[in-house]
């Protein structure tokens, strides 16, 4: 919520994007793939996510790349490795 806020107030839109999309269809298709191929789709979102963002931190404002360093990629980091570990699990 706090980047998509951040991206609005830049003029920017209300999207999650491909990403959030593929997370949805994963969430309602655990059923159908299993619950170790949805958590191992949900991880790959978080890398890709880990990536986009630290990809783009050069290309931040000033306020924008603190918010992505100190708050949202460590969050990133954080929820990537909770599904790792529950990838482990099942």
């Amino acid at each position: 919520m706090m980047l998509r806020d951040a991206i609005i107030q830049c003029g920017g839109a209300d999207s999650s994007g491909p990403w959030g999309t593929l997370a949805k269809v994963v969430e309602g298709g655990a059923m159908v793939l299993g619950e170790k191929a949805a958590v191992a789709a949900l991880e790959e979102g978080e890398d890709h996510g880990l990536a986009d963002y630290k990809r783009g931190l050069d290309d931040l404002d000033a306020q924008s790349r603190v918010l992505v360093s100190a708050t949202l990629i460590p969050a990133q980091q954080q929820t990537h490795d909770r599904l790792s570990a529950l990838k482990k699990r099942i």
